[in-house]
């Protein structure tokens, strides 16, 4: 976990969400959080929070969508700062020399992520990538000058009048199949190239869930997707907090999150020799799962969630 001599890389200006991501910006609303109480502080690439810093102990990269930017939601407590904040502590080393690159964007779709893993991880130095990847229904577009992101489930039922073509073009083509398999190669190119450059990561979605192996149209997809580095969580879906816009993730799904990733990142230092990192961060889970409230309070949820289940 120490820099290296290759070339230095600059982060690329933010080309999404051209109106809101503006480099060096301060804003108090952001997205669905127009509720004035969060801030949002914008670097000088225009992503949430702040700037890369190659010579950090540990490097981390998040990437993903509103819930991984963390709208609603104050920046210390996103789970990638969570994450780090746990390192942190179970690595020894000083907060300041964690160092938390978030290119996630608001409404961001698969696409996205896995452009900005293409875009960036190359030529940048990590010792943790953390991968967000949303719903299928959502998609990117260029458009010759701009990435615009598409969402289905934000289109009222029936609209028709001033979609823009590539956008009235996905509504009509797009199906449940063609969206779980536009998702799936994504997921599959960024795990093909965290595996090709050799640098820990954790990939968590709430949409790629177990009984999905009963559709035989992915059944090639999921064979190839080498599943002990997938986190698949429901700590945002189960709604147990909100944030201050009241639609996304609150600080406690975002705590229980970070959380649950450590043993996956404990796995993938092992597997990259930081035997050292891999006792620390394993007896430091241990105490979160003894002790953290956020912890309790998402296994709560998922016990009563599934009670539910079985009553109905």
């Amino acid at each position: 976990m120490q820099a290296t001599d290759r070339t230095f890389w600059a982060v690329e200006p933010c080309d999404a969400q051209l109106g809101e991501h503006v480099p060096g910006r301060l804003a108090m609303e952001y997205g669905t959080d127009q509720s004035g109480r969060v801030s949002y502080r914008f670097n000088s690439a225009g992503f949430r929070g702040e700037d890369y810093d190659p010579d950090a102990r540990i490097r981390i990269c998040v990437i993903g969508e509103s819930q991984a930017f963390g709208t609603g939601l104050h920046e210390e407590l996103i789970f990638g700062n969570r994450v780090a904040d746990h390192l942190a502590a179970a690595l020894d080393v000083p907060r300041e020399e964690v160092n938390l690159l978030n290119l996630s964007v608001g409404g961001a779709s698969s696409d996205y992520v896995t452009r900005m893993v293409l875009k960036h991880v190359p030529g940048l130095e990590f010792d943790l990538v953390l991968l967000a990847y949303p719903q299928p229904q959502r998609m990117e577009h260029f458009n010759g000058e701009t990435y615009e992101q598409f969402d289905l489930a934000a289109l009222a039922p029936g609209r028709q009048e001033g979609l823009p073509r590539p956008l009235r073009g996905y509504r009509d083509l797009n199906n449940d199949h063609l969206g779980r398999i536009a998702m799936l190669k994504n997921v599959l190119l960024a795990q093909g190239l965290m595996e090709h450059a050799r640098i820990p990561y954790v990939i968590a979605t709430e949409f790629l869930r177990p009984n999905l192996q009963a559709r035989p149209y992915l059944a090639p997809f999921l064979g190839a997707l080498d599943d002990r580095w997938v986190l698949r969580h429901r700590c945002f879906v189960l709604g147990f907090d909100r944030a201050a816009d009241g639609v996304h993730g609150g600080a406690m799904a975002h705590g229980a999150l970070a959380i649950s990733m450590l043993p996956v990142i404990a796995a993938q230092f092992e597997r990259h020799g930081e035997e050292d990192a891999v006792d620390q961060l394993t007896t430091y889970h241990r105490y979160l799962t003894e002790t953290d409230p956020d912890w309790h309070s998402m296994r709560r949820a998922v016990r009563e969630a599934r009670e539910r289940a079985l009553r109905t």
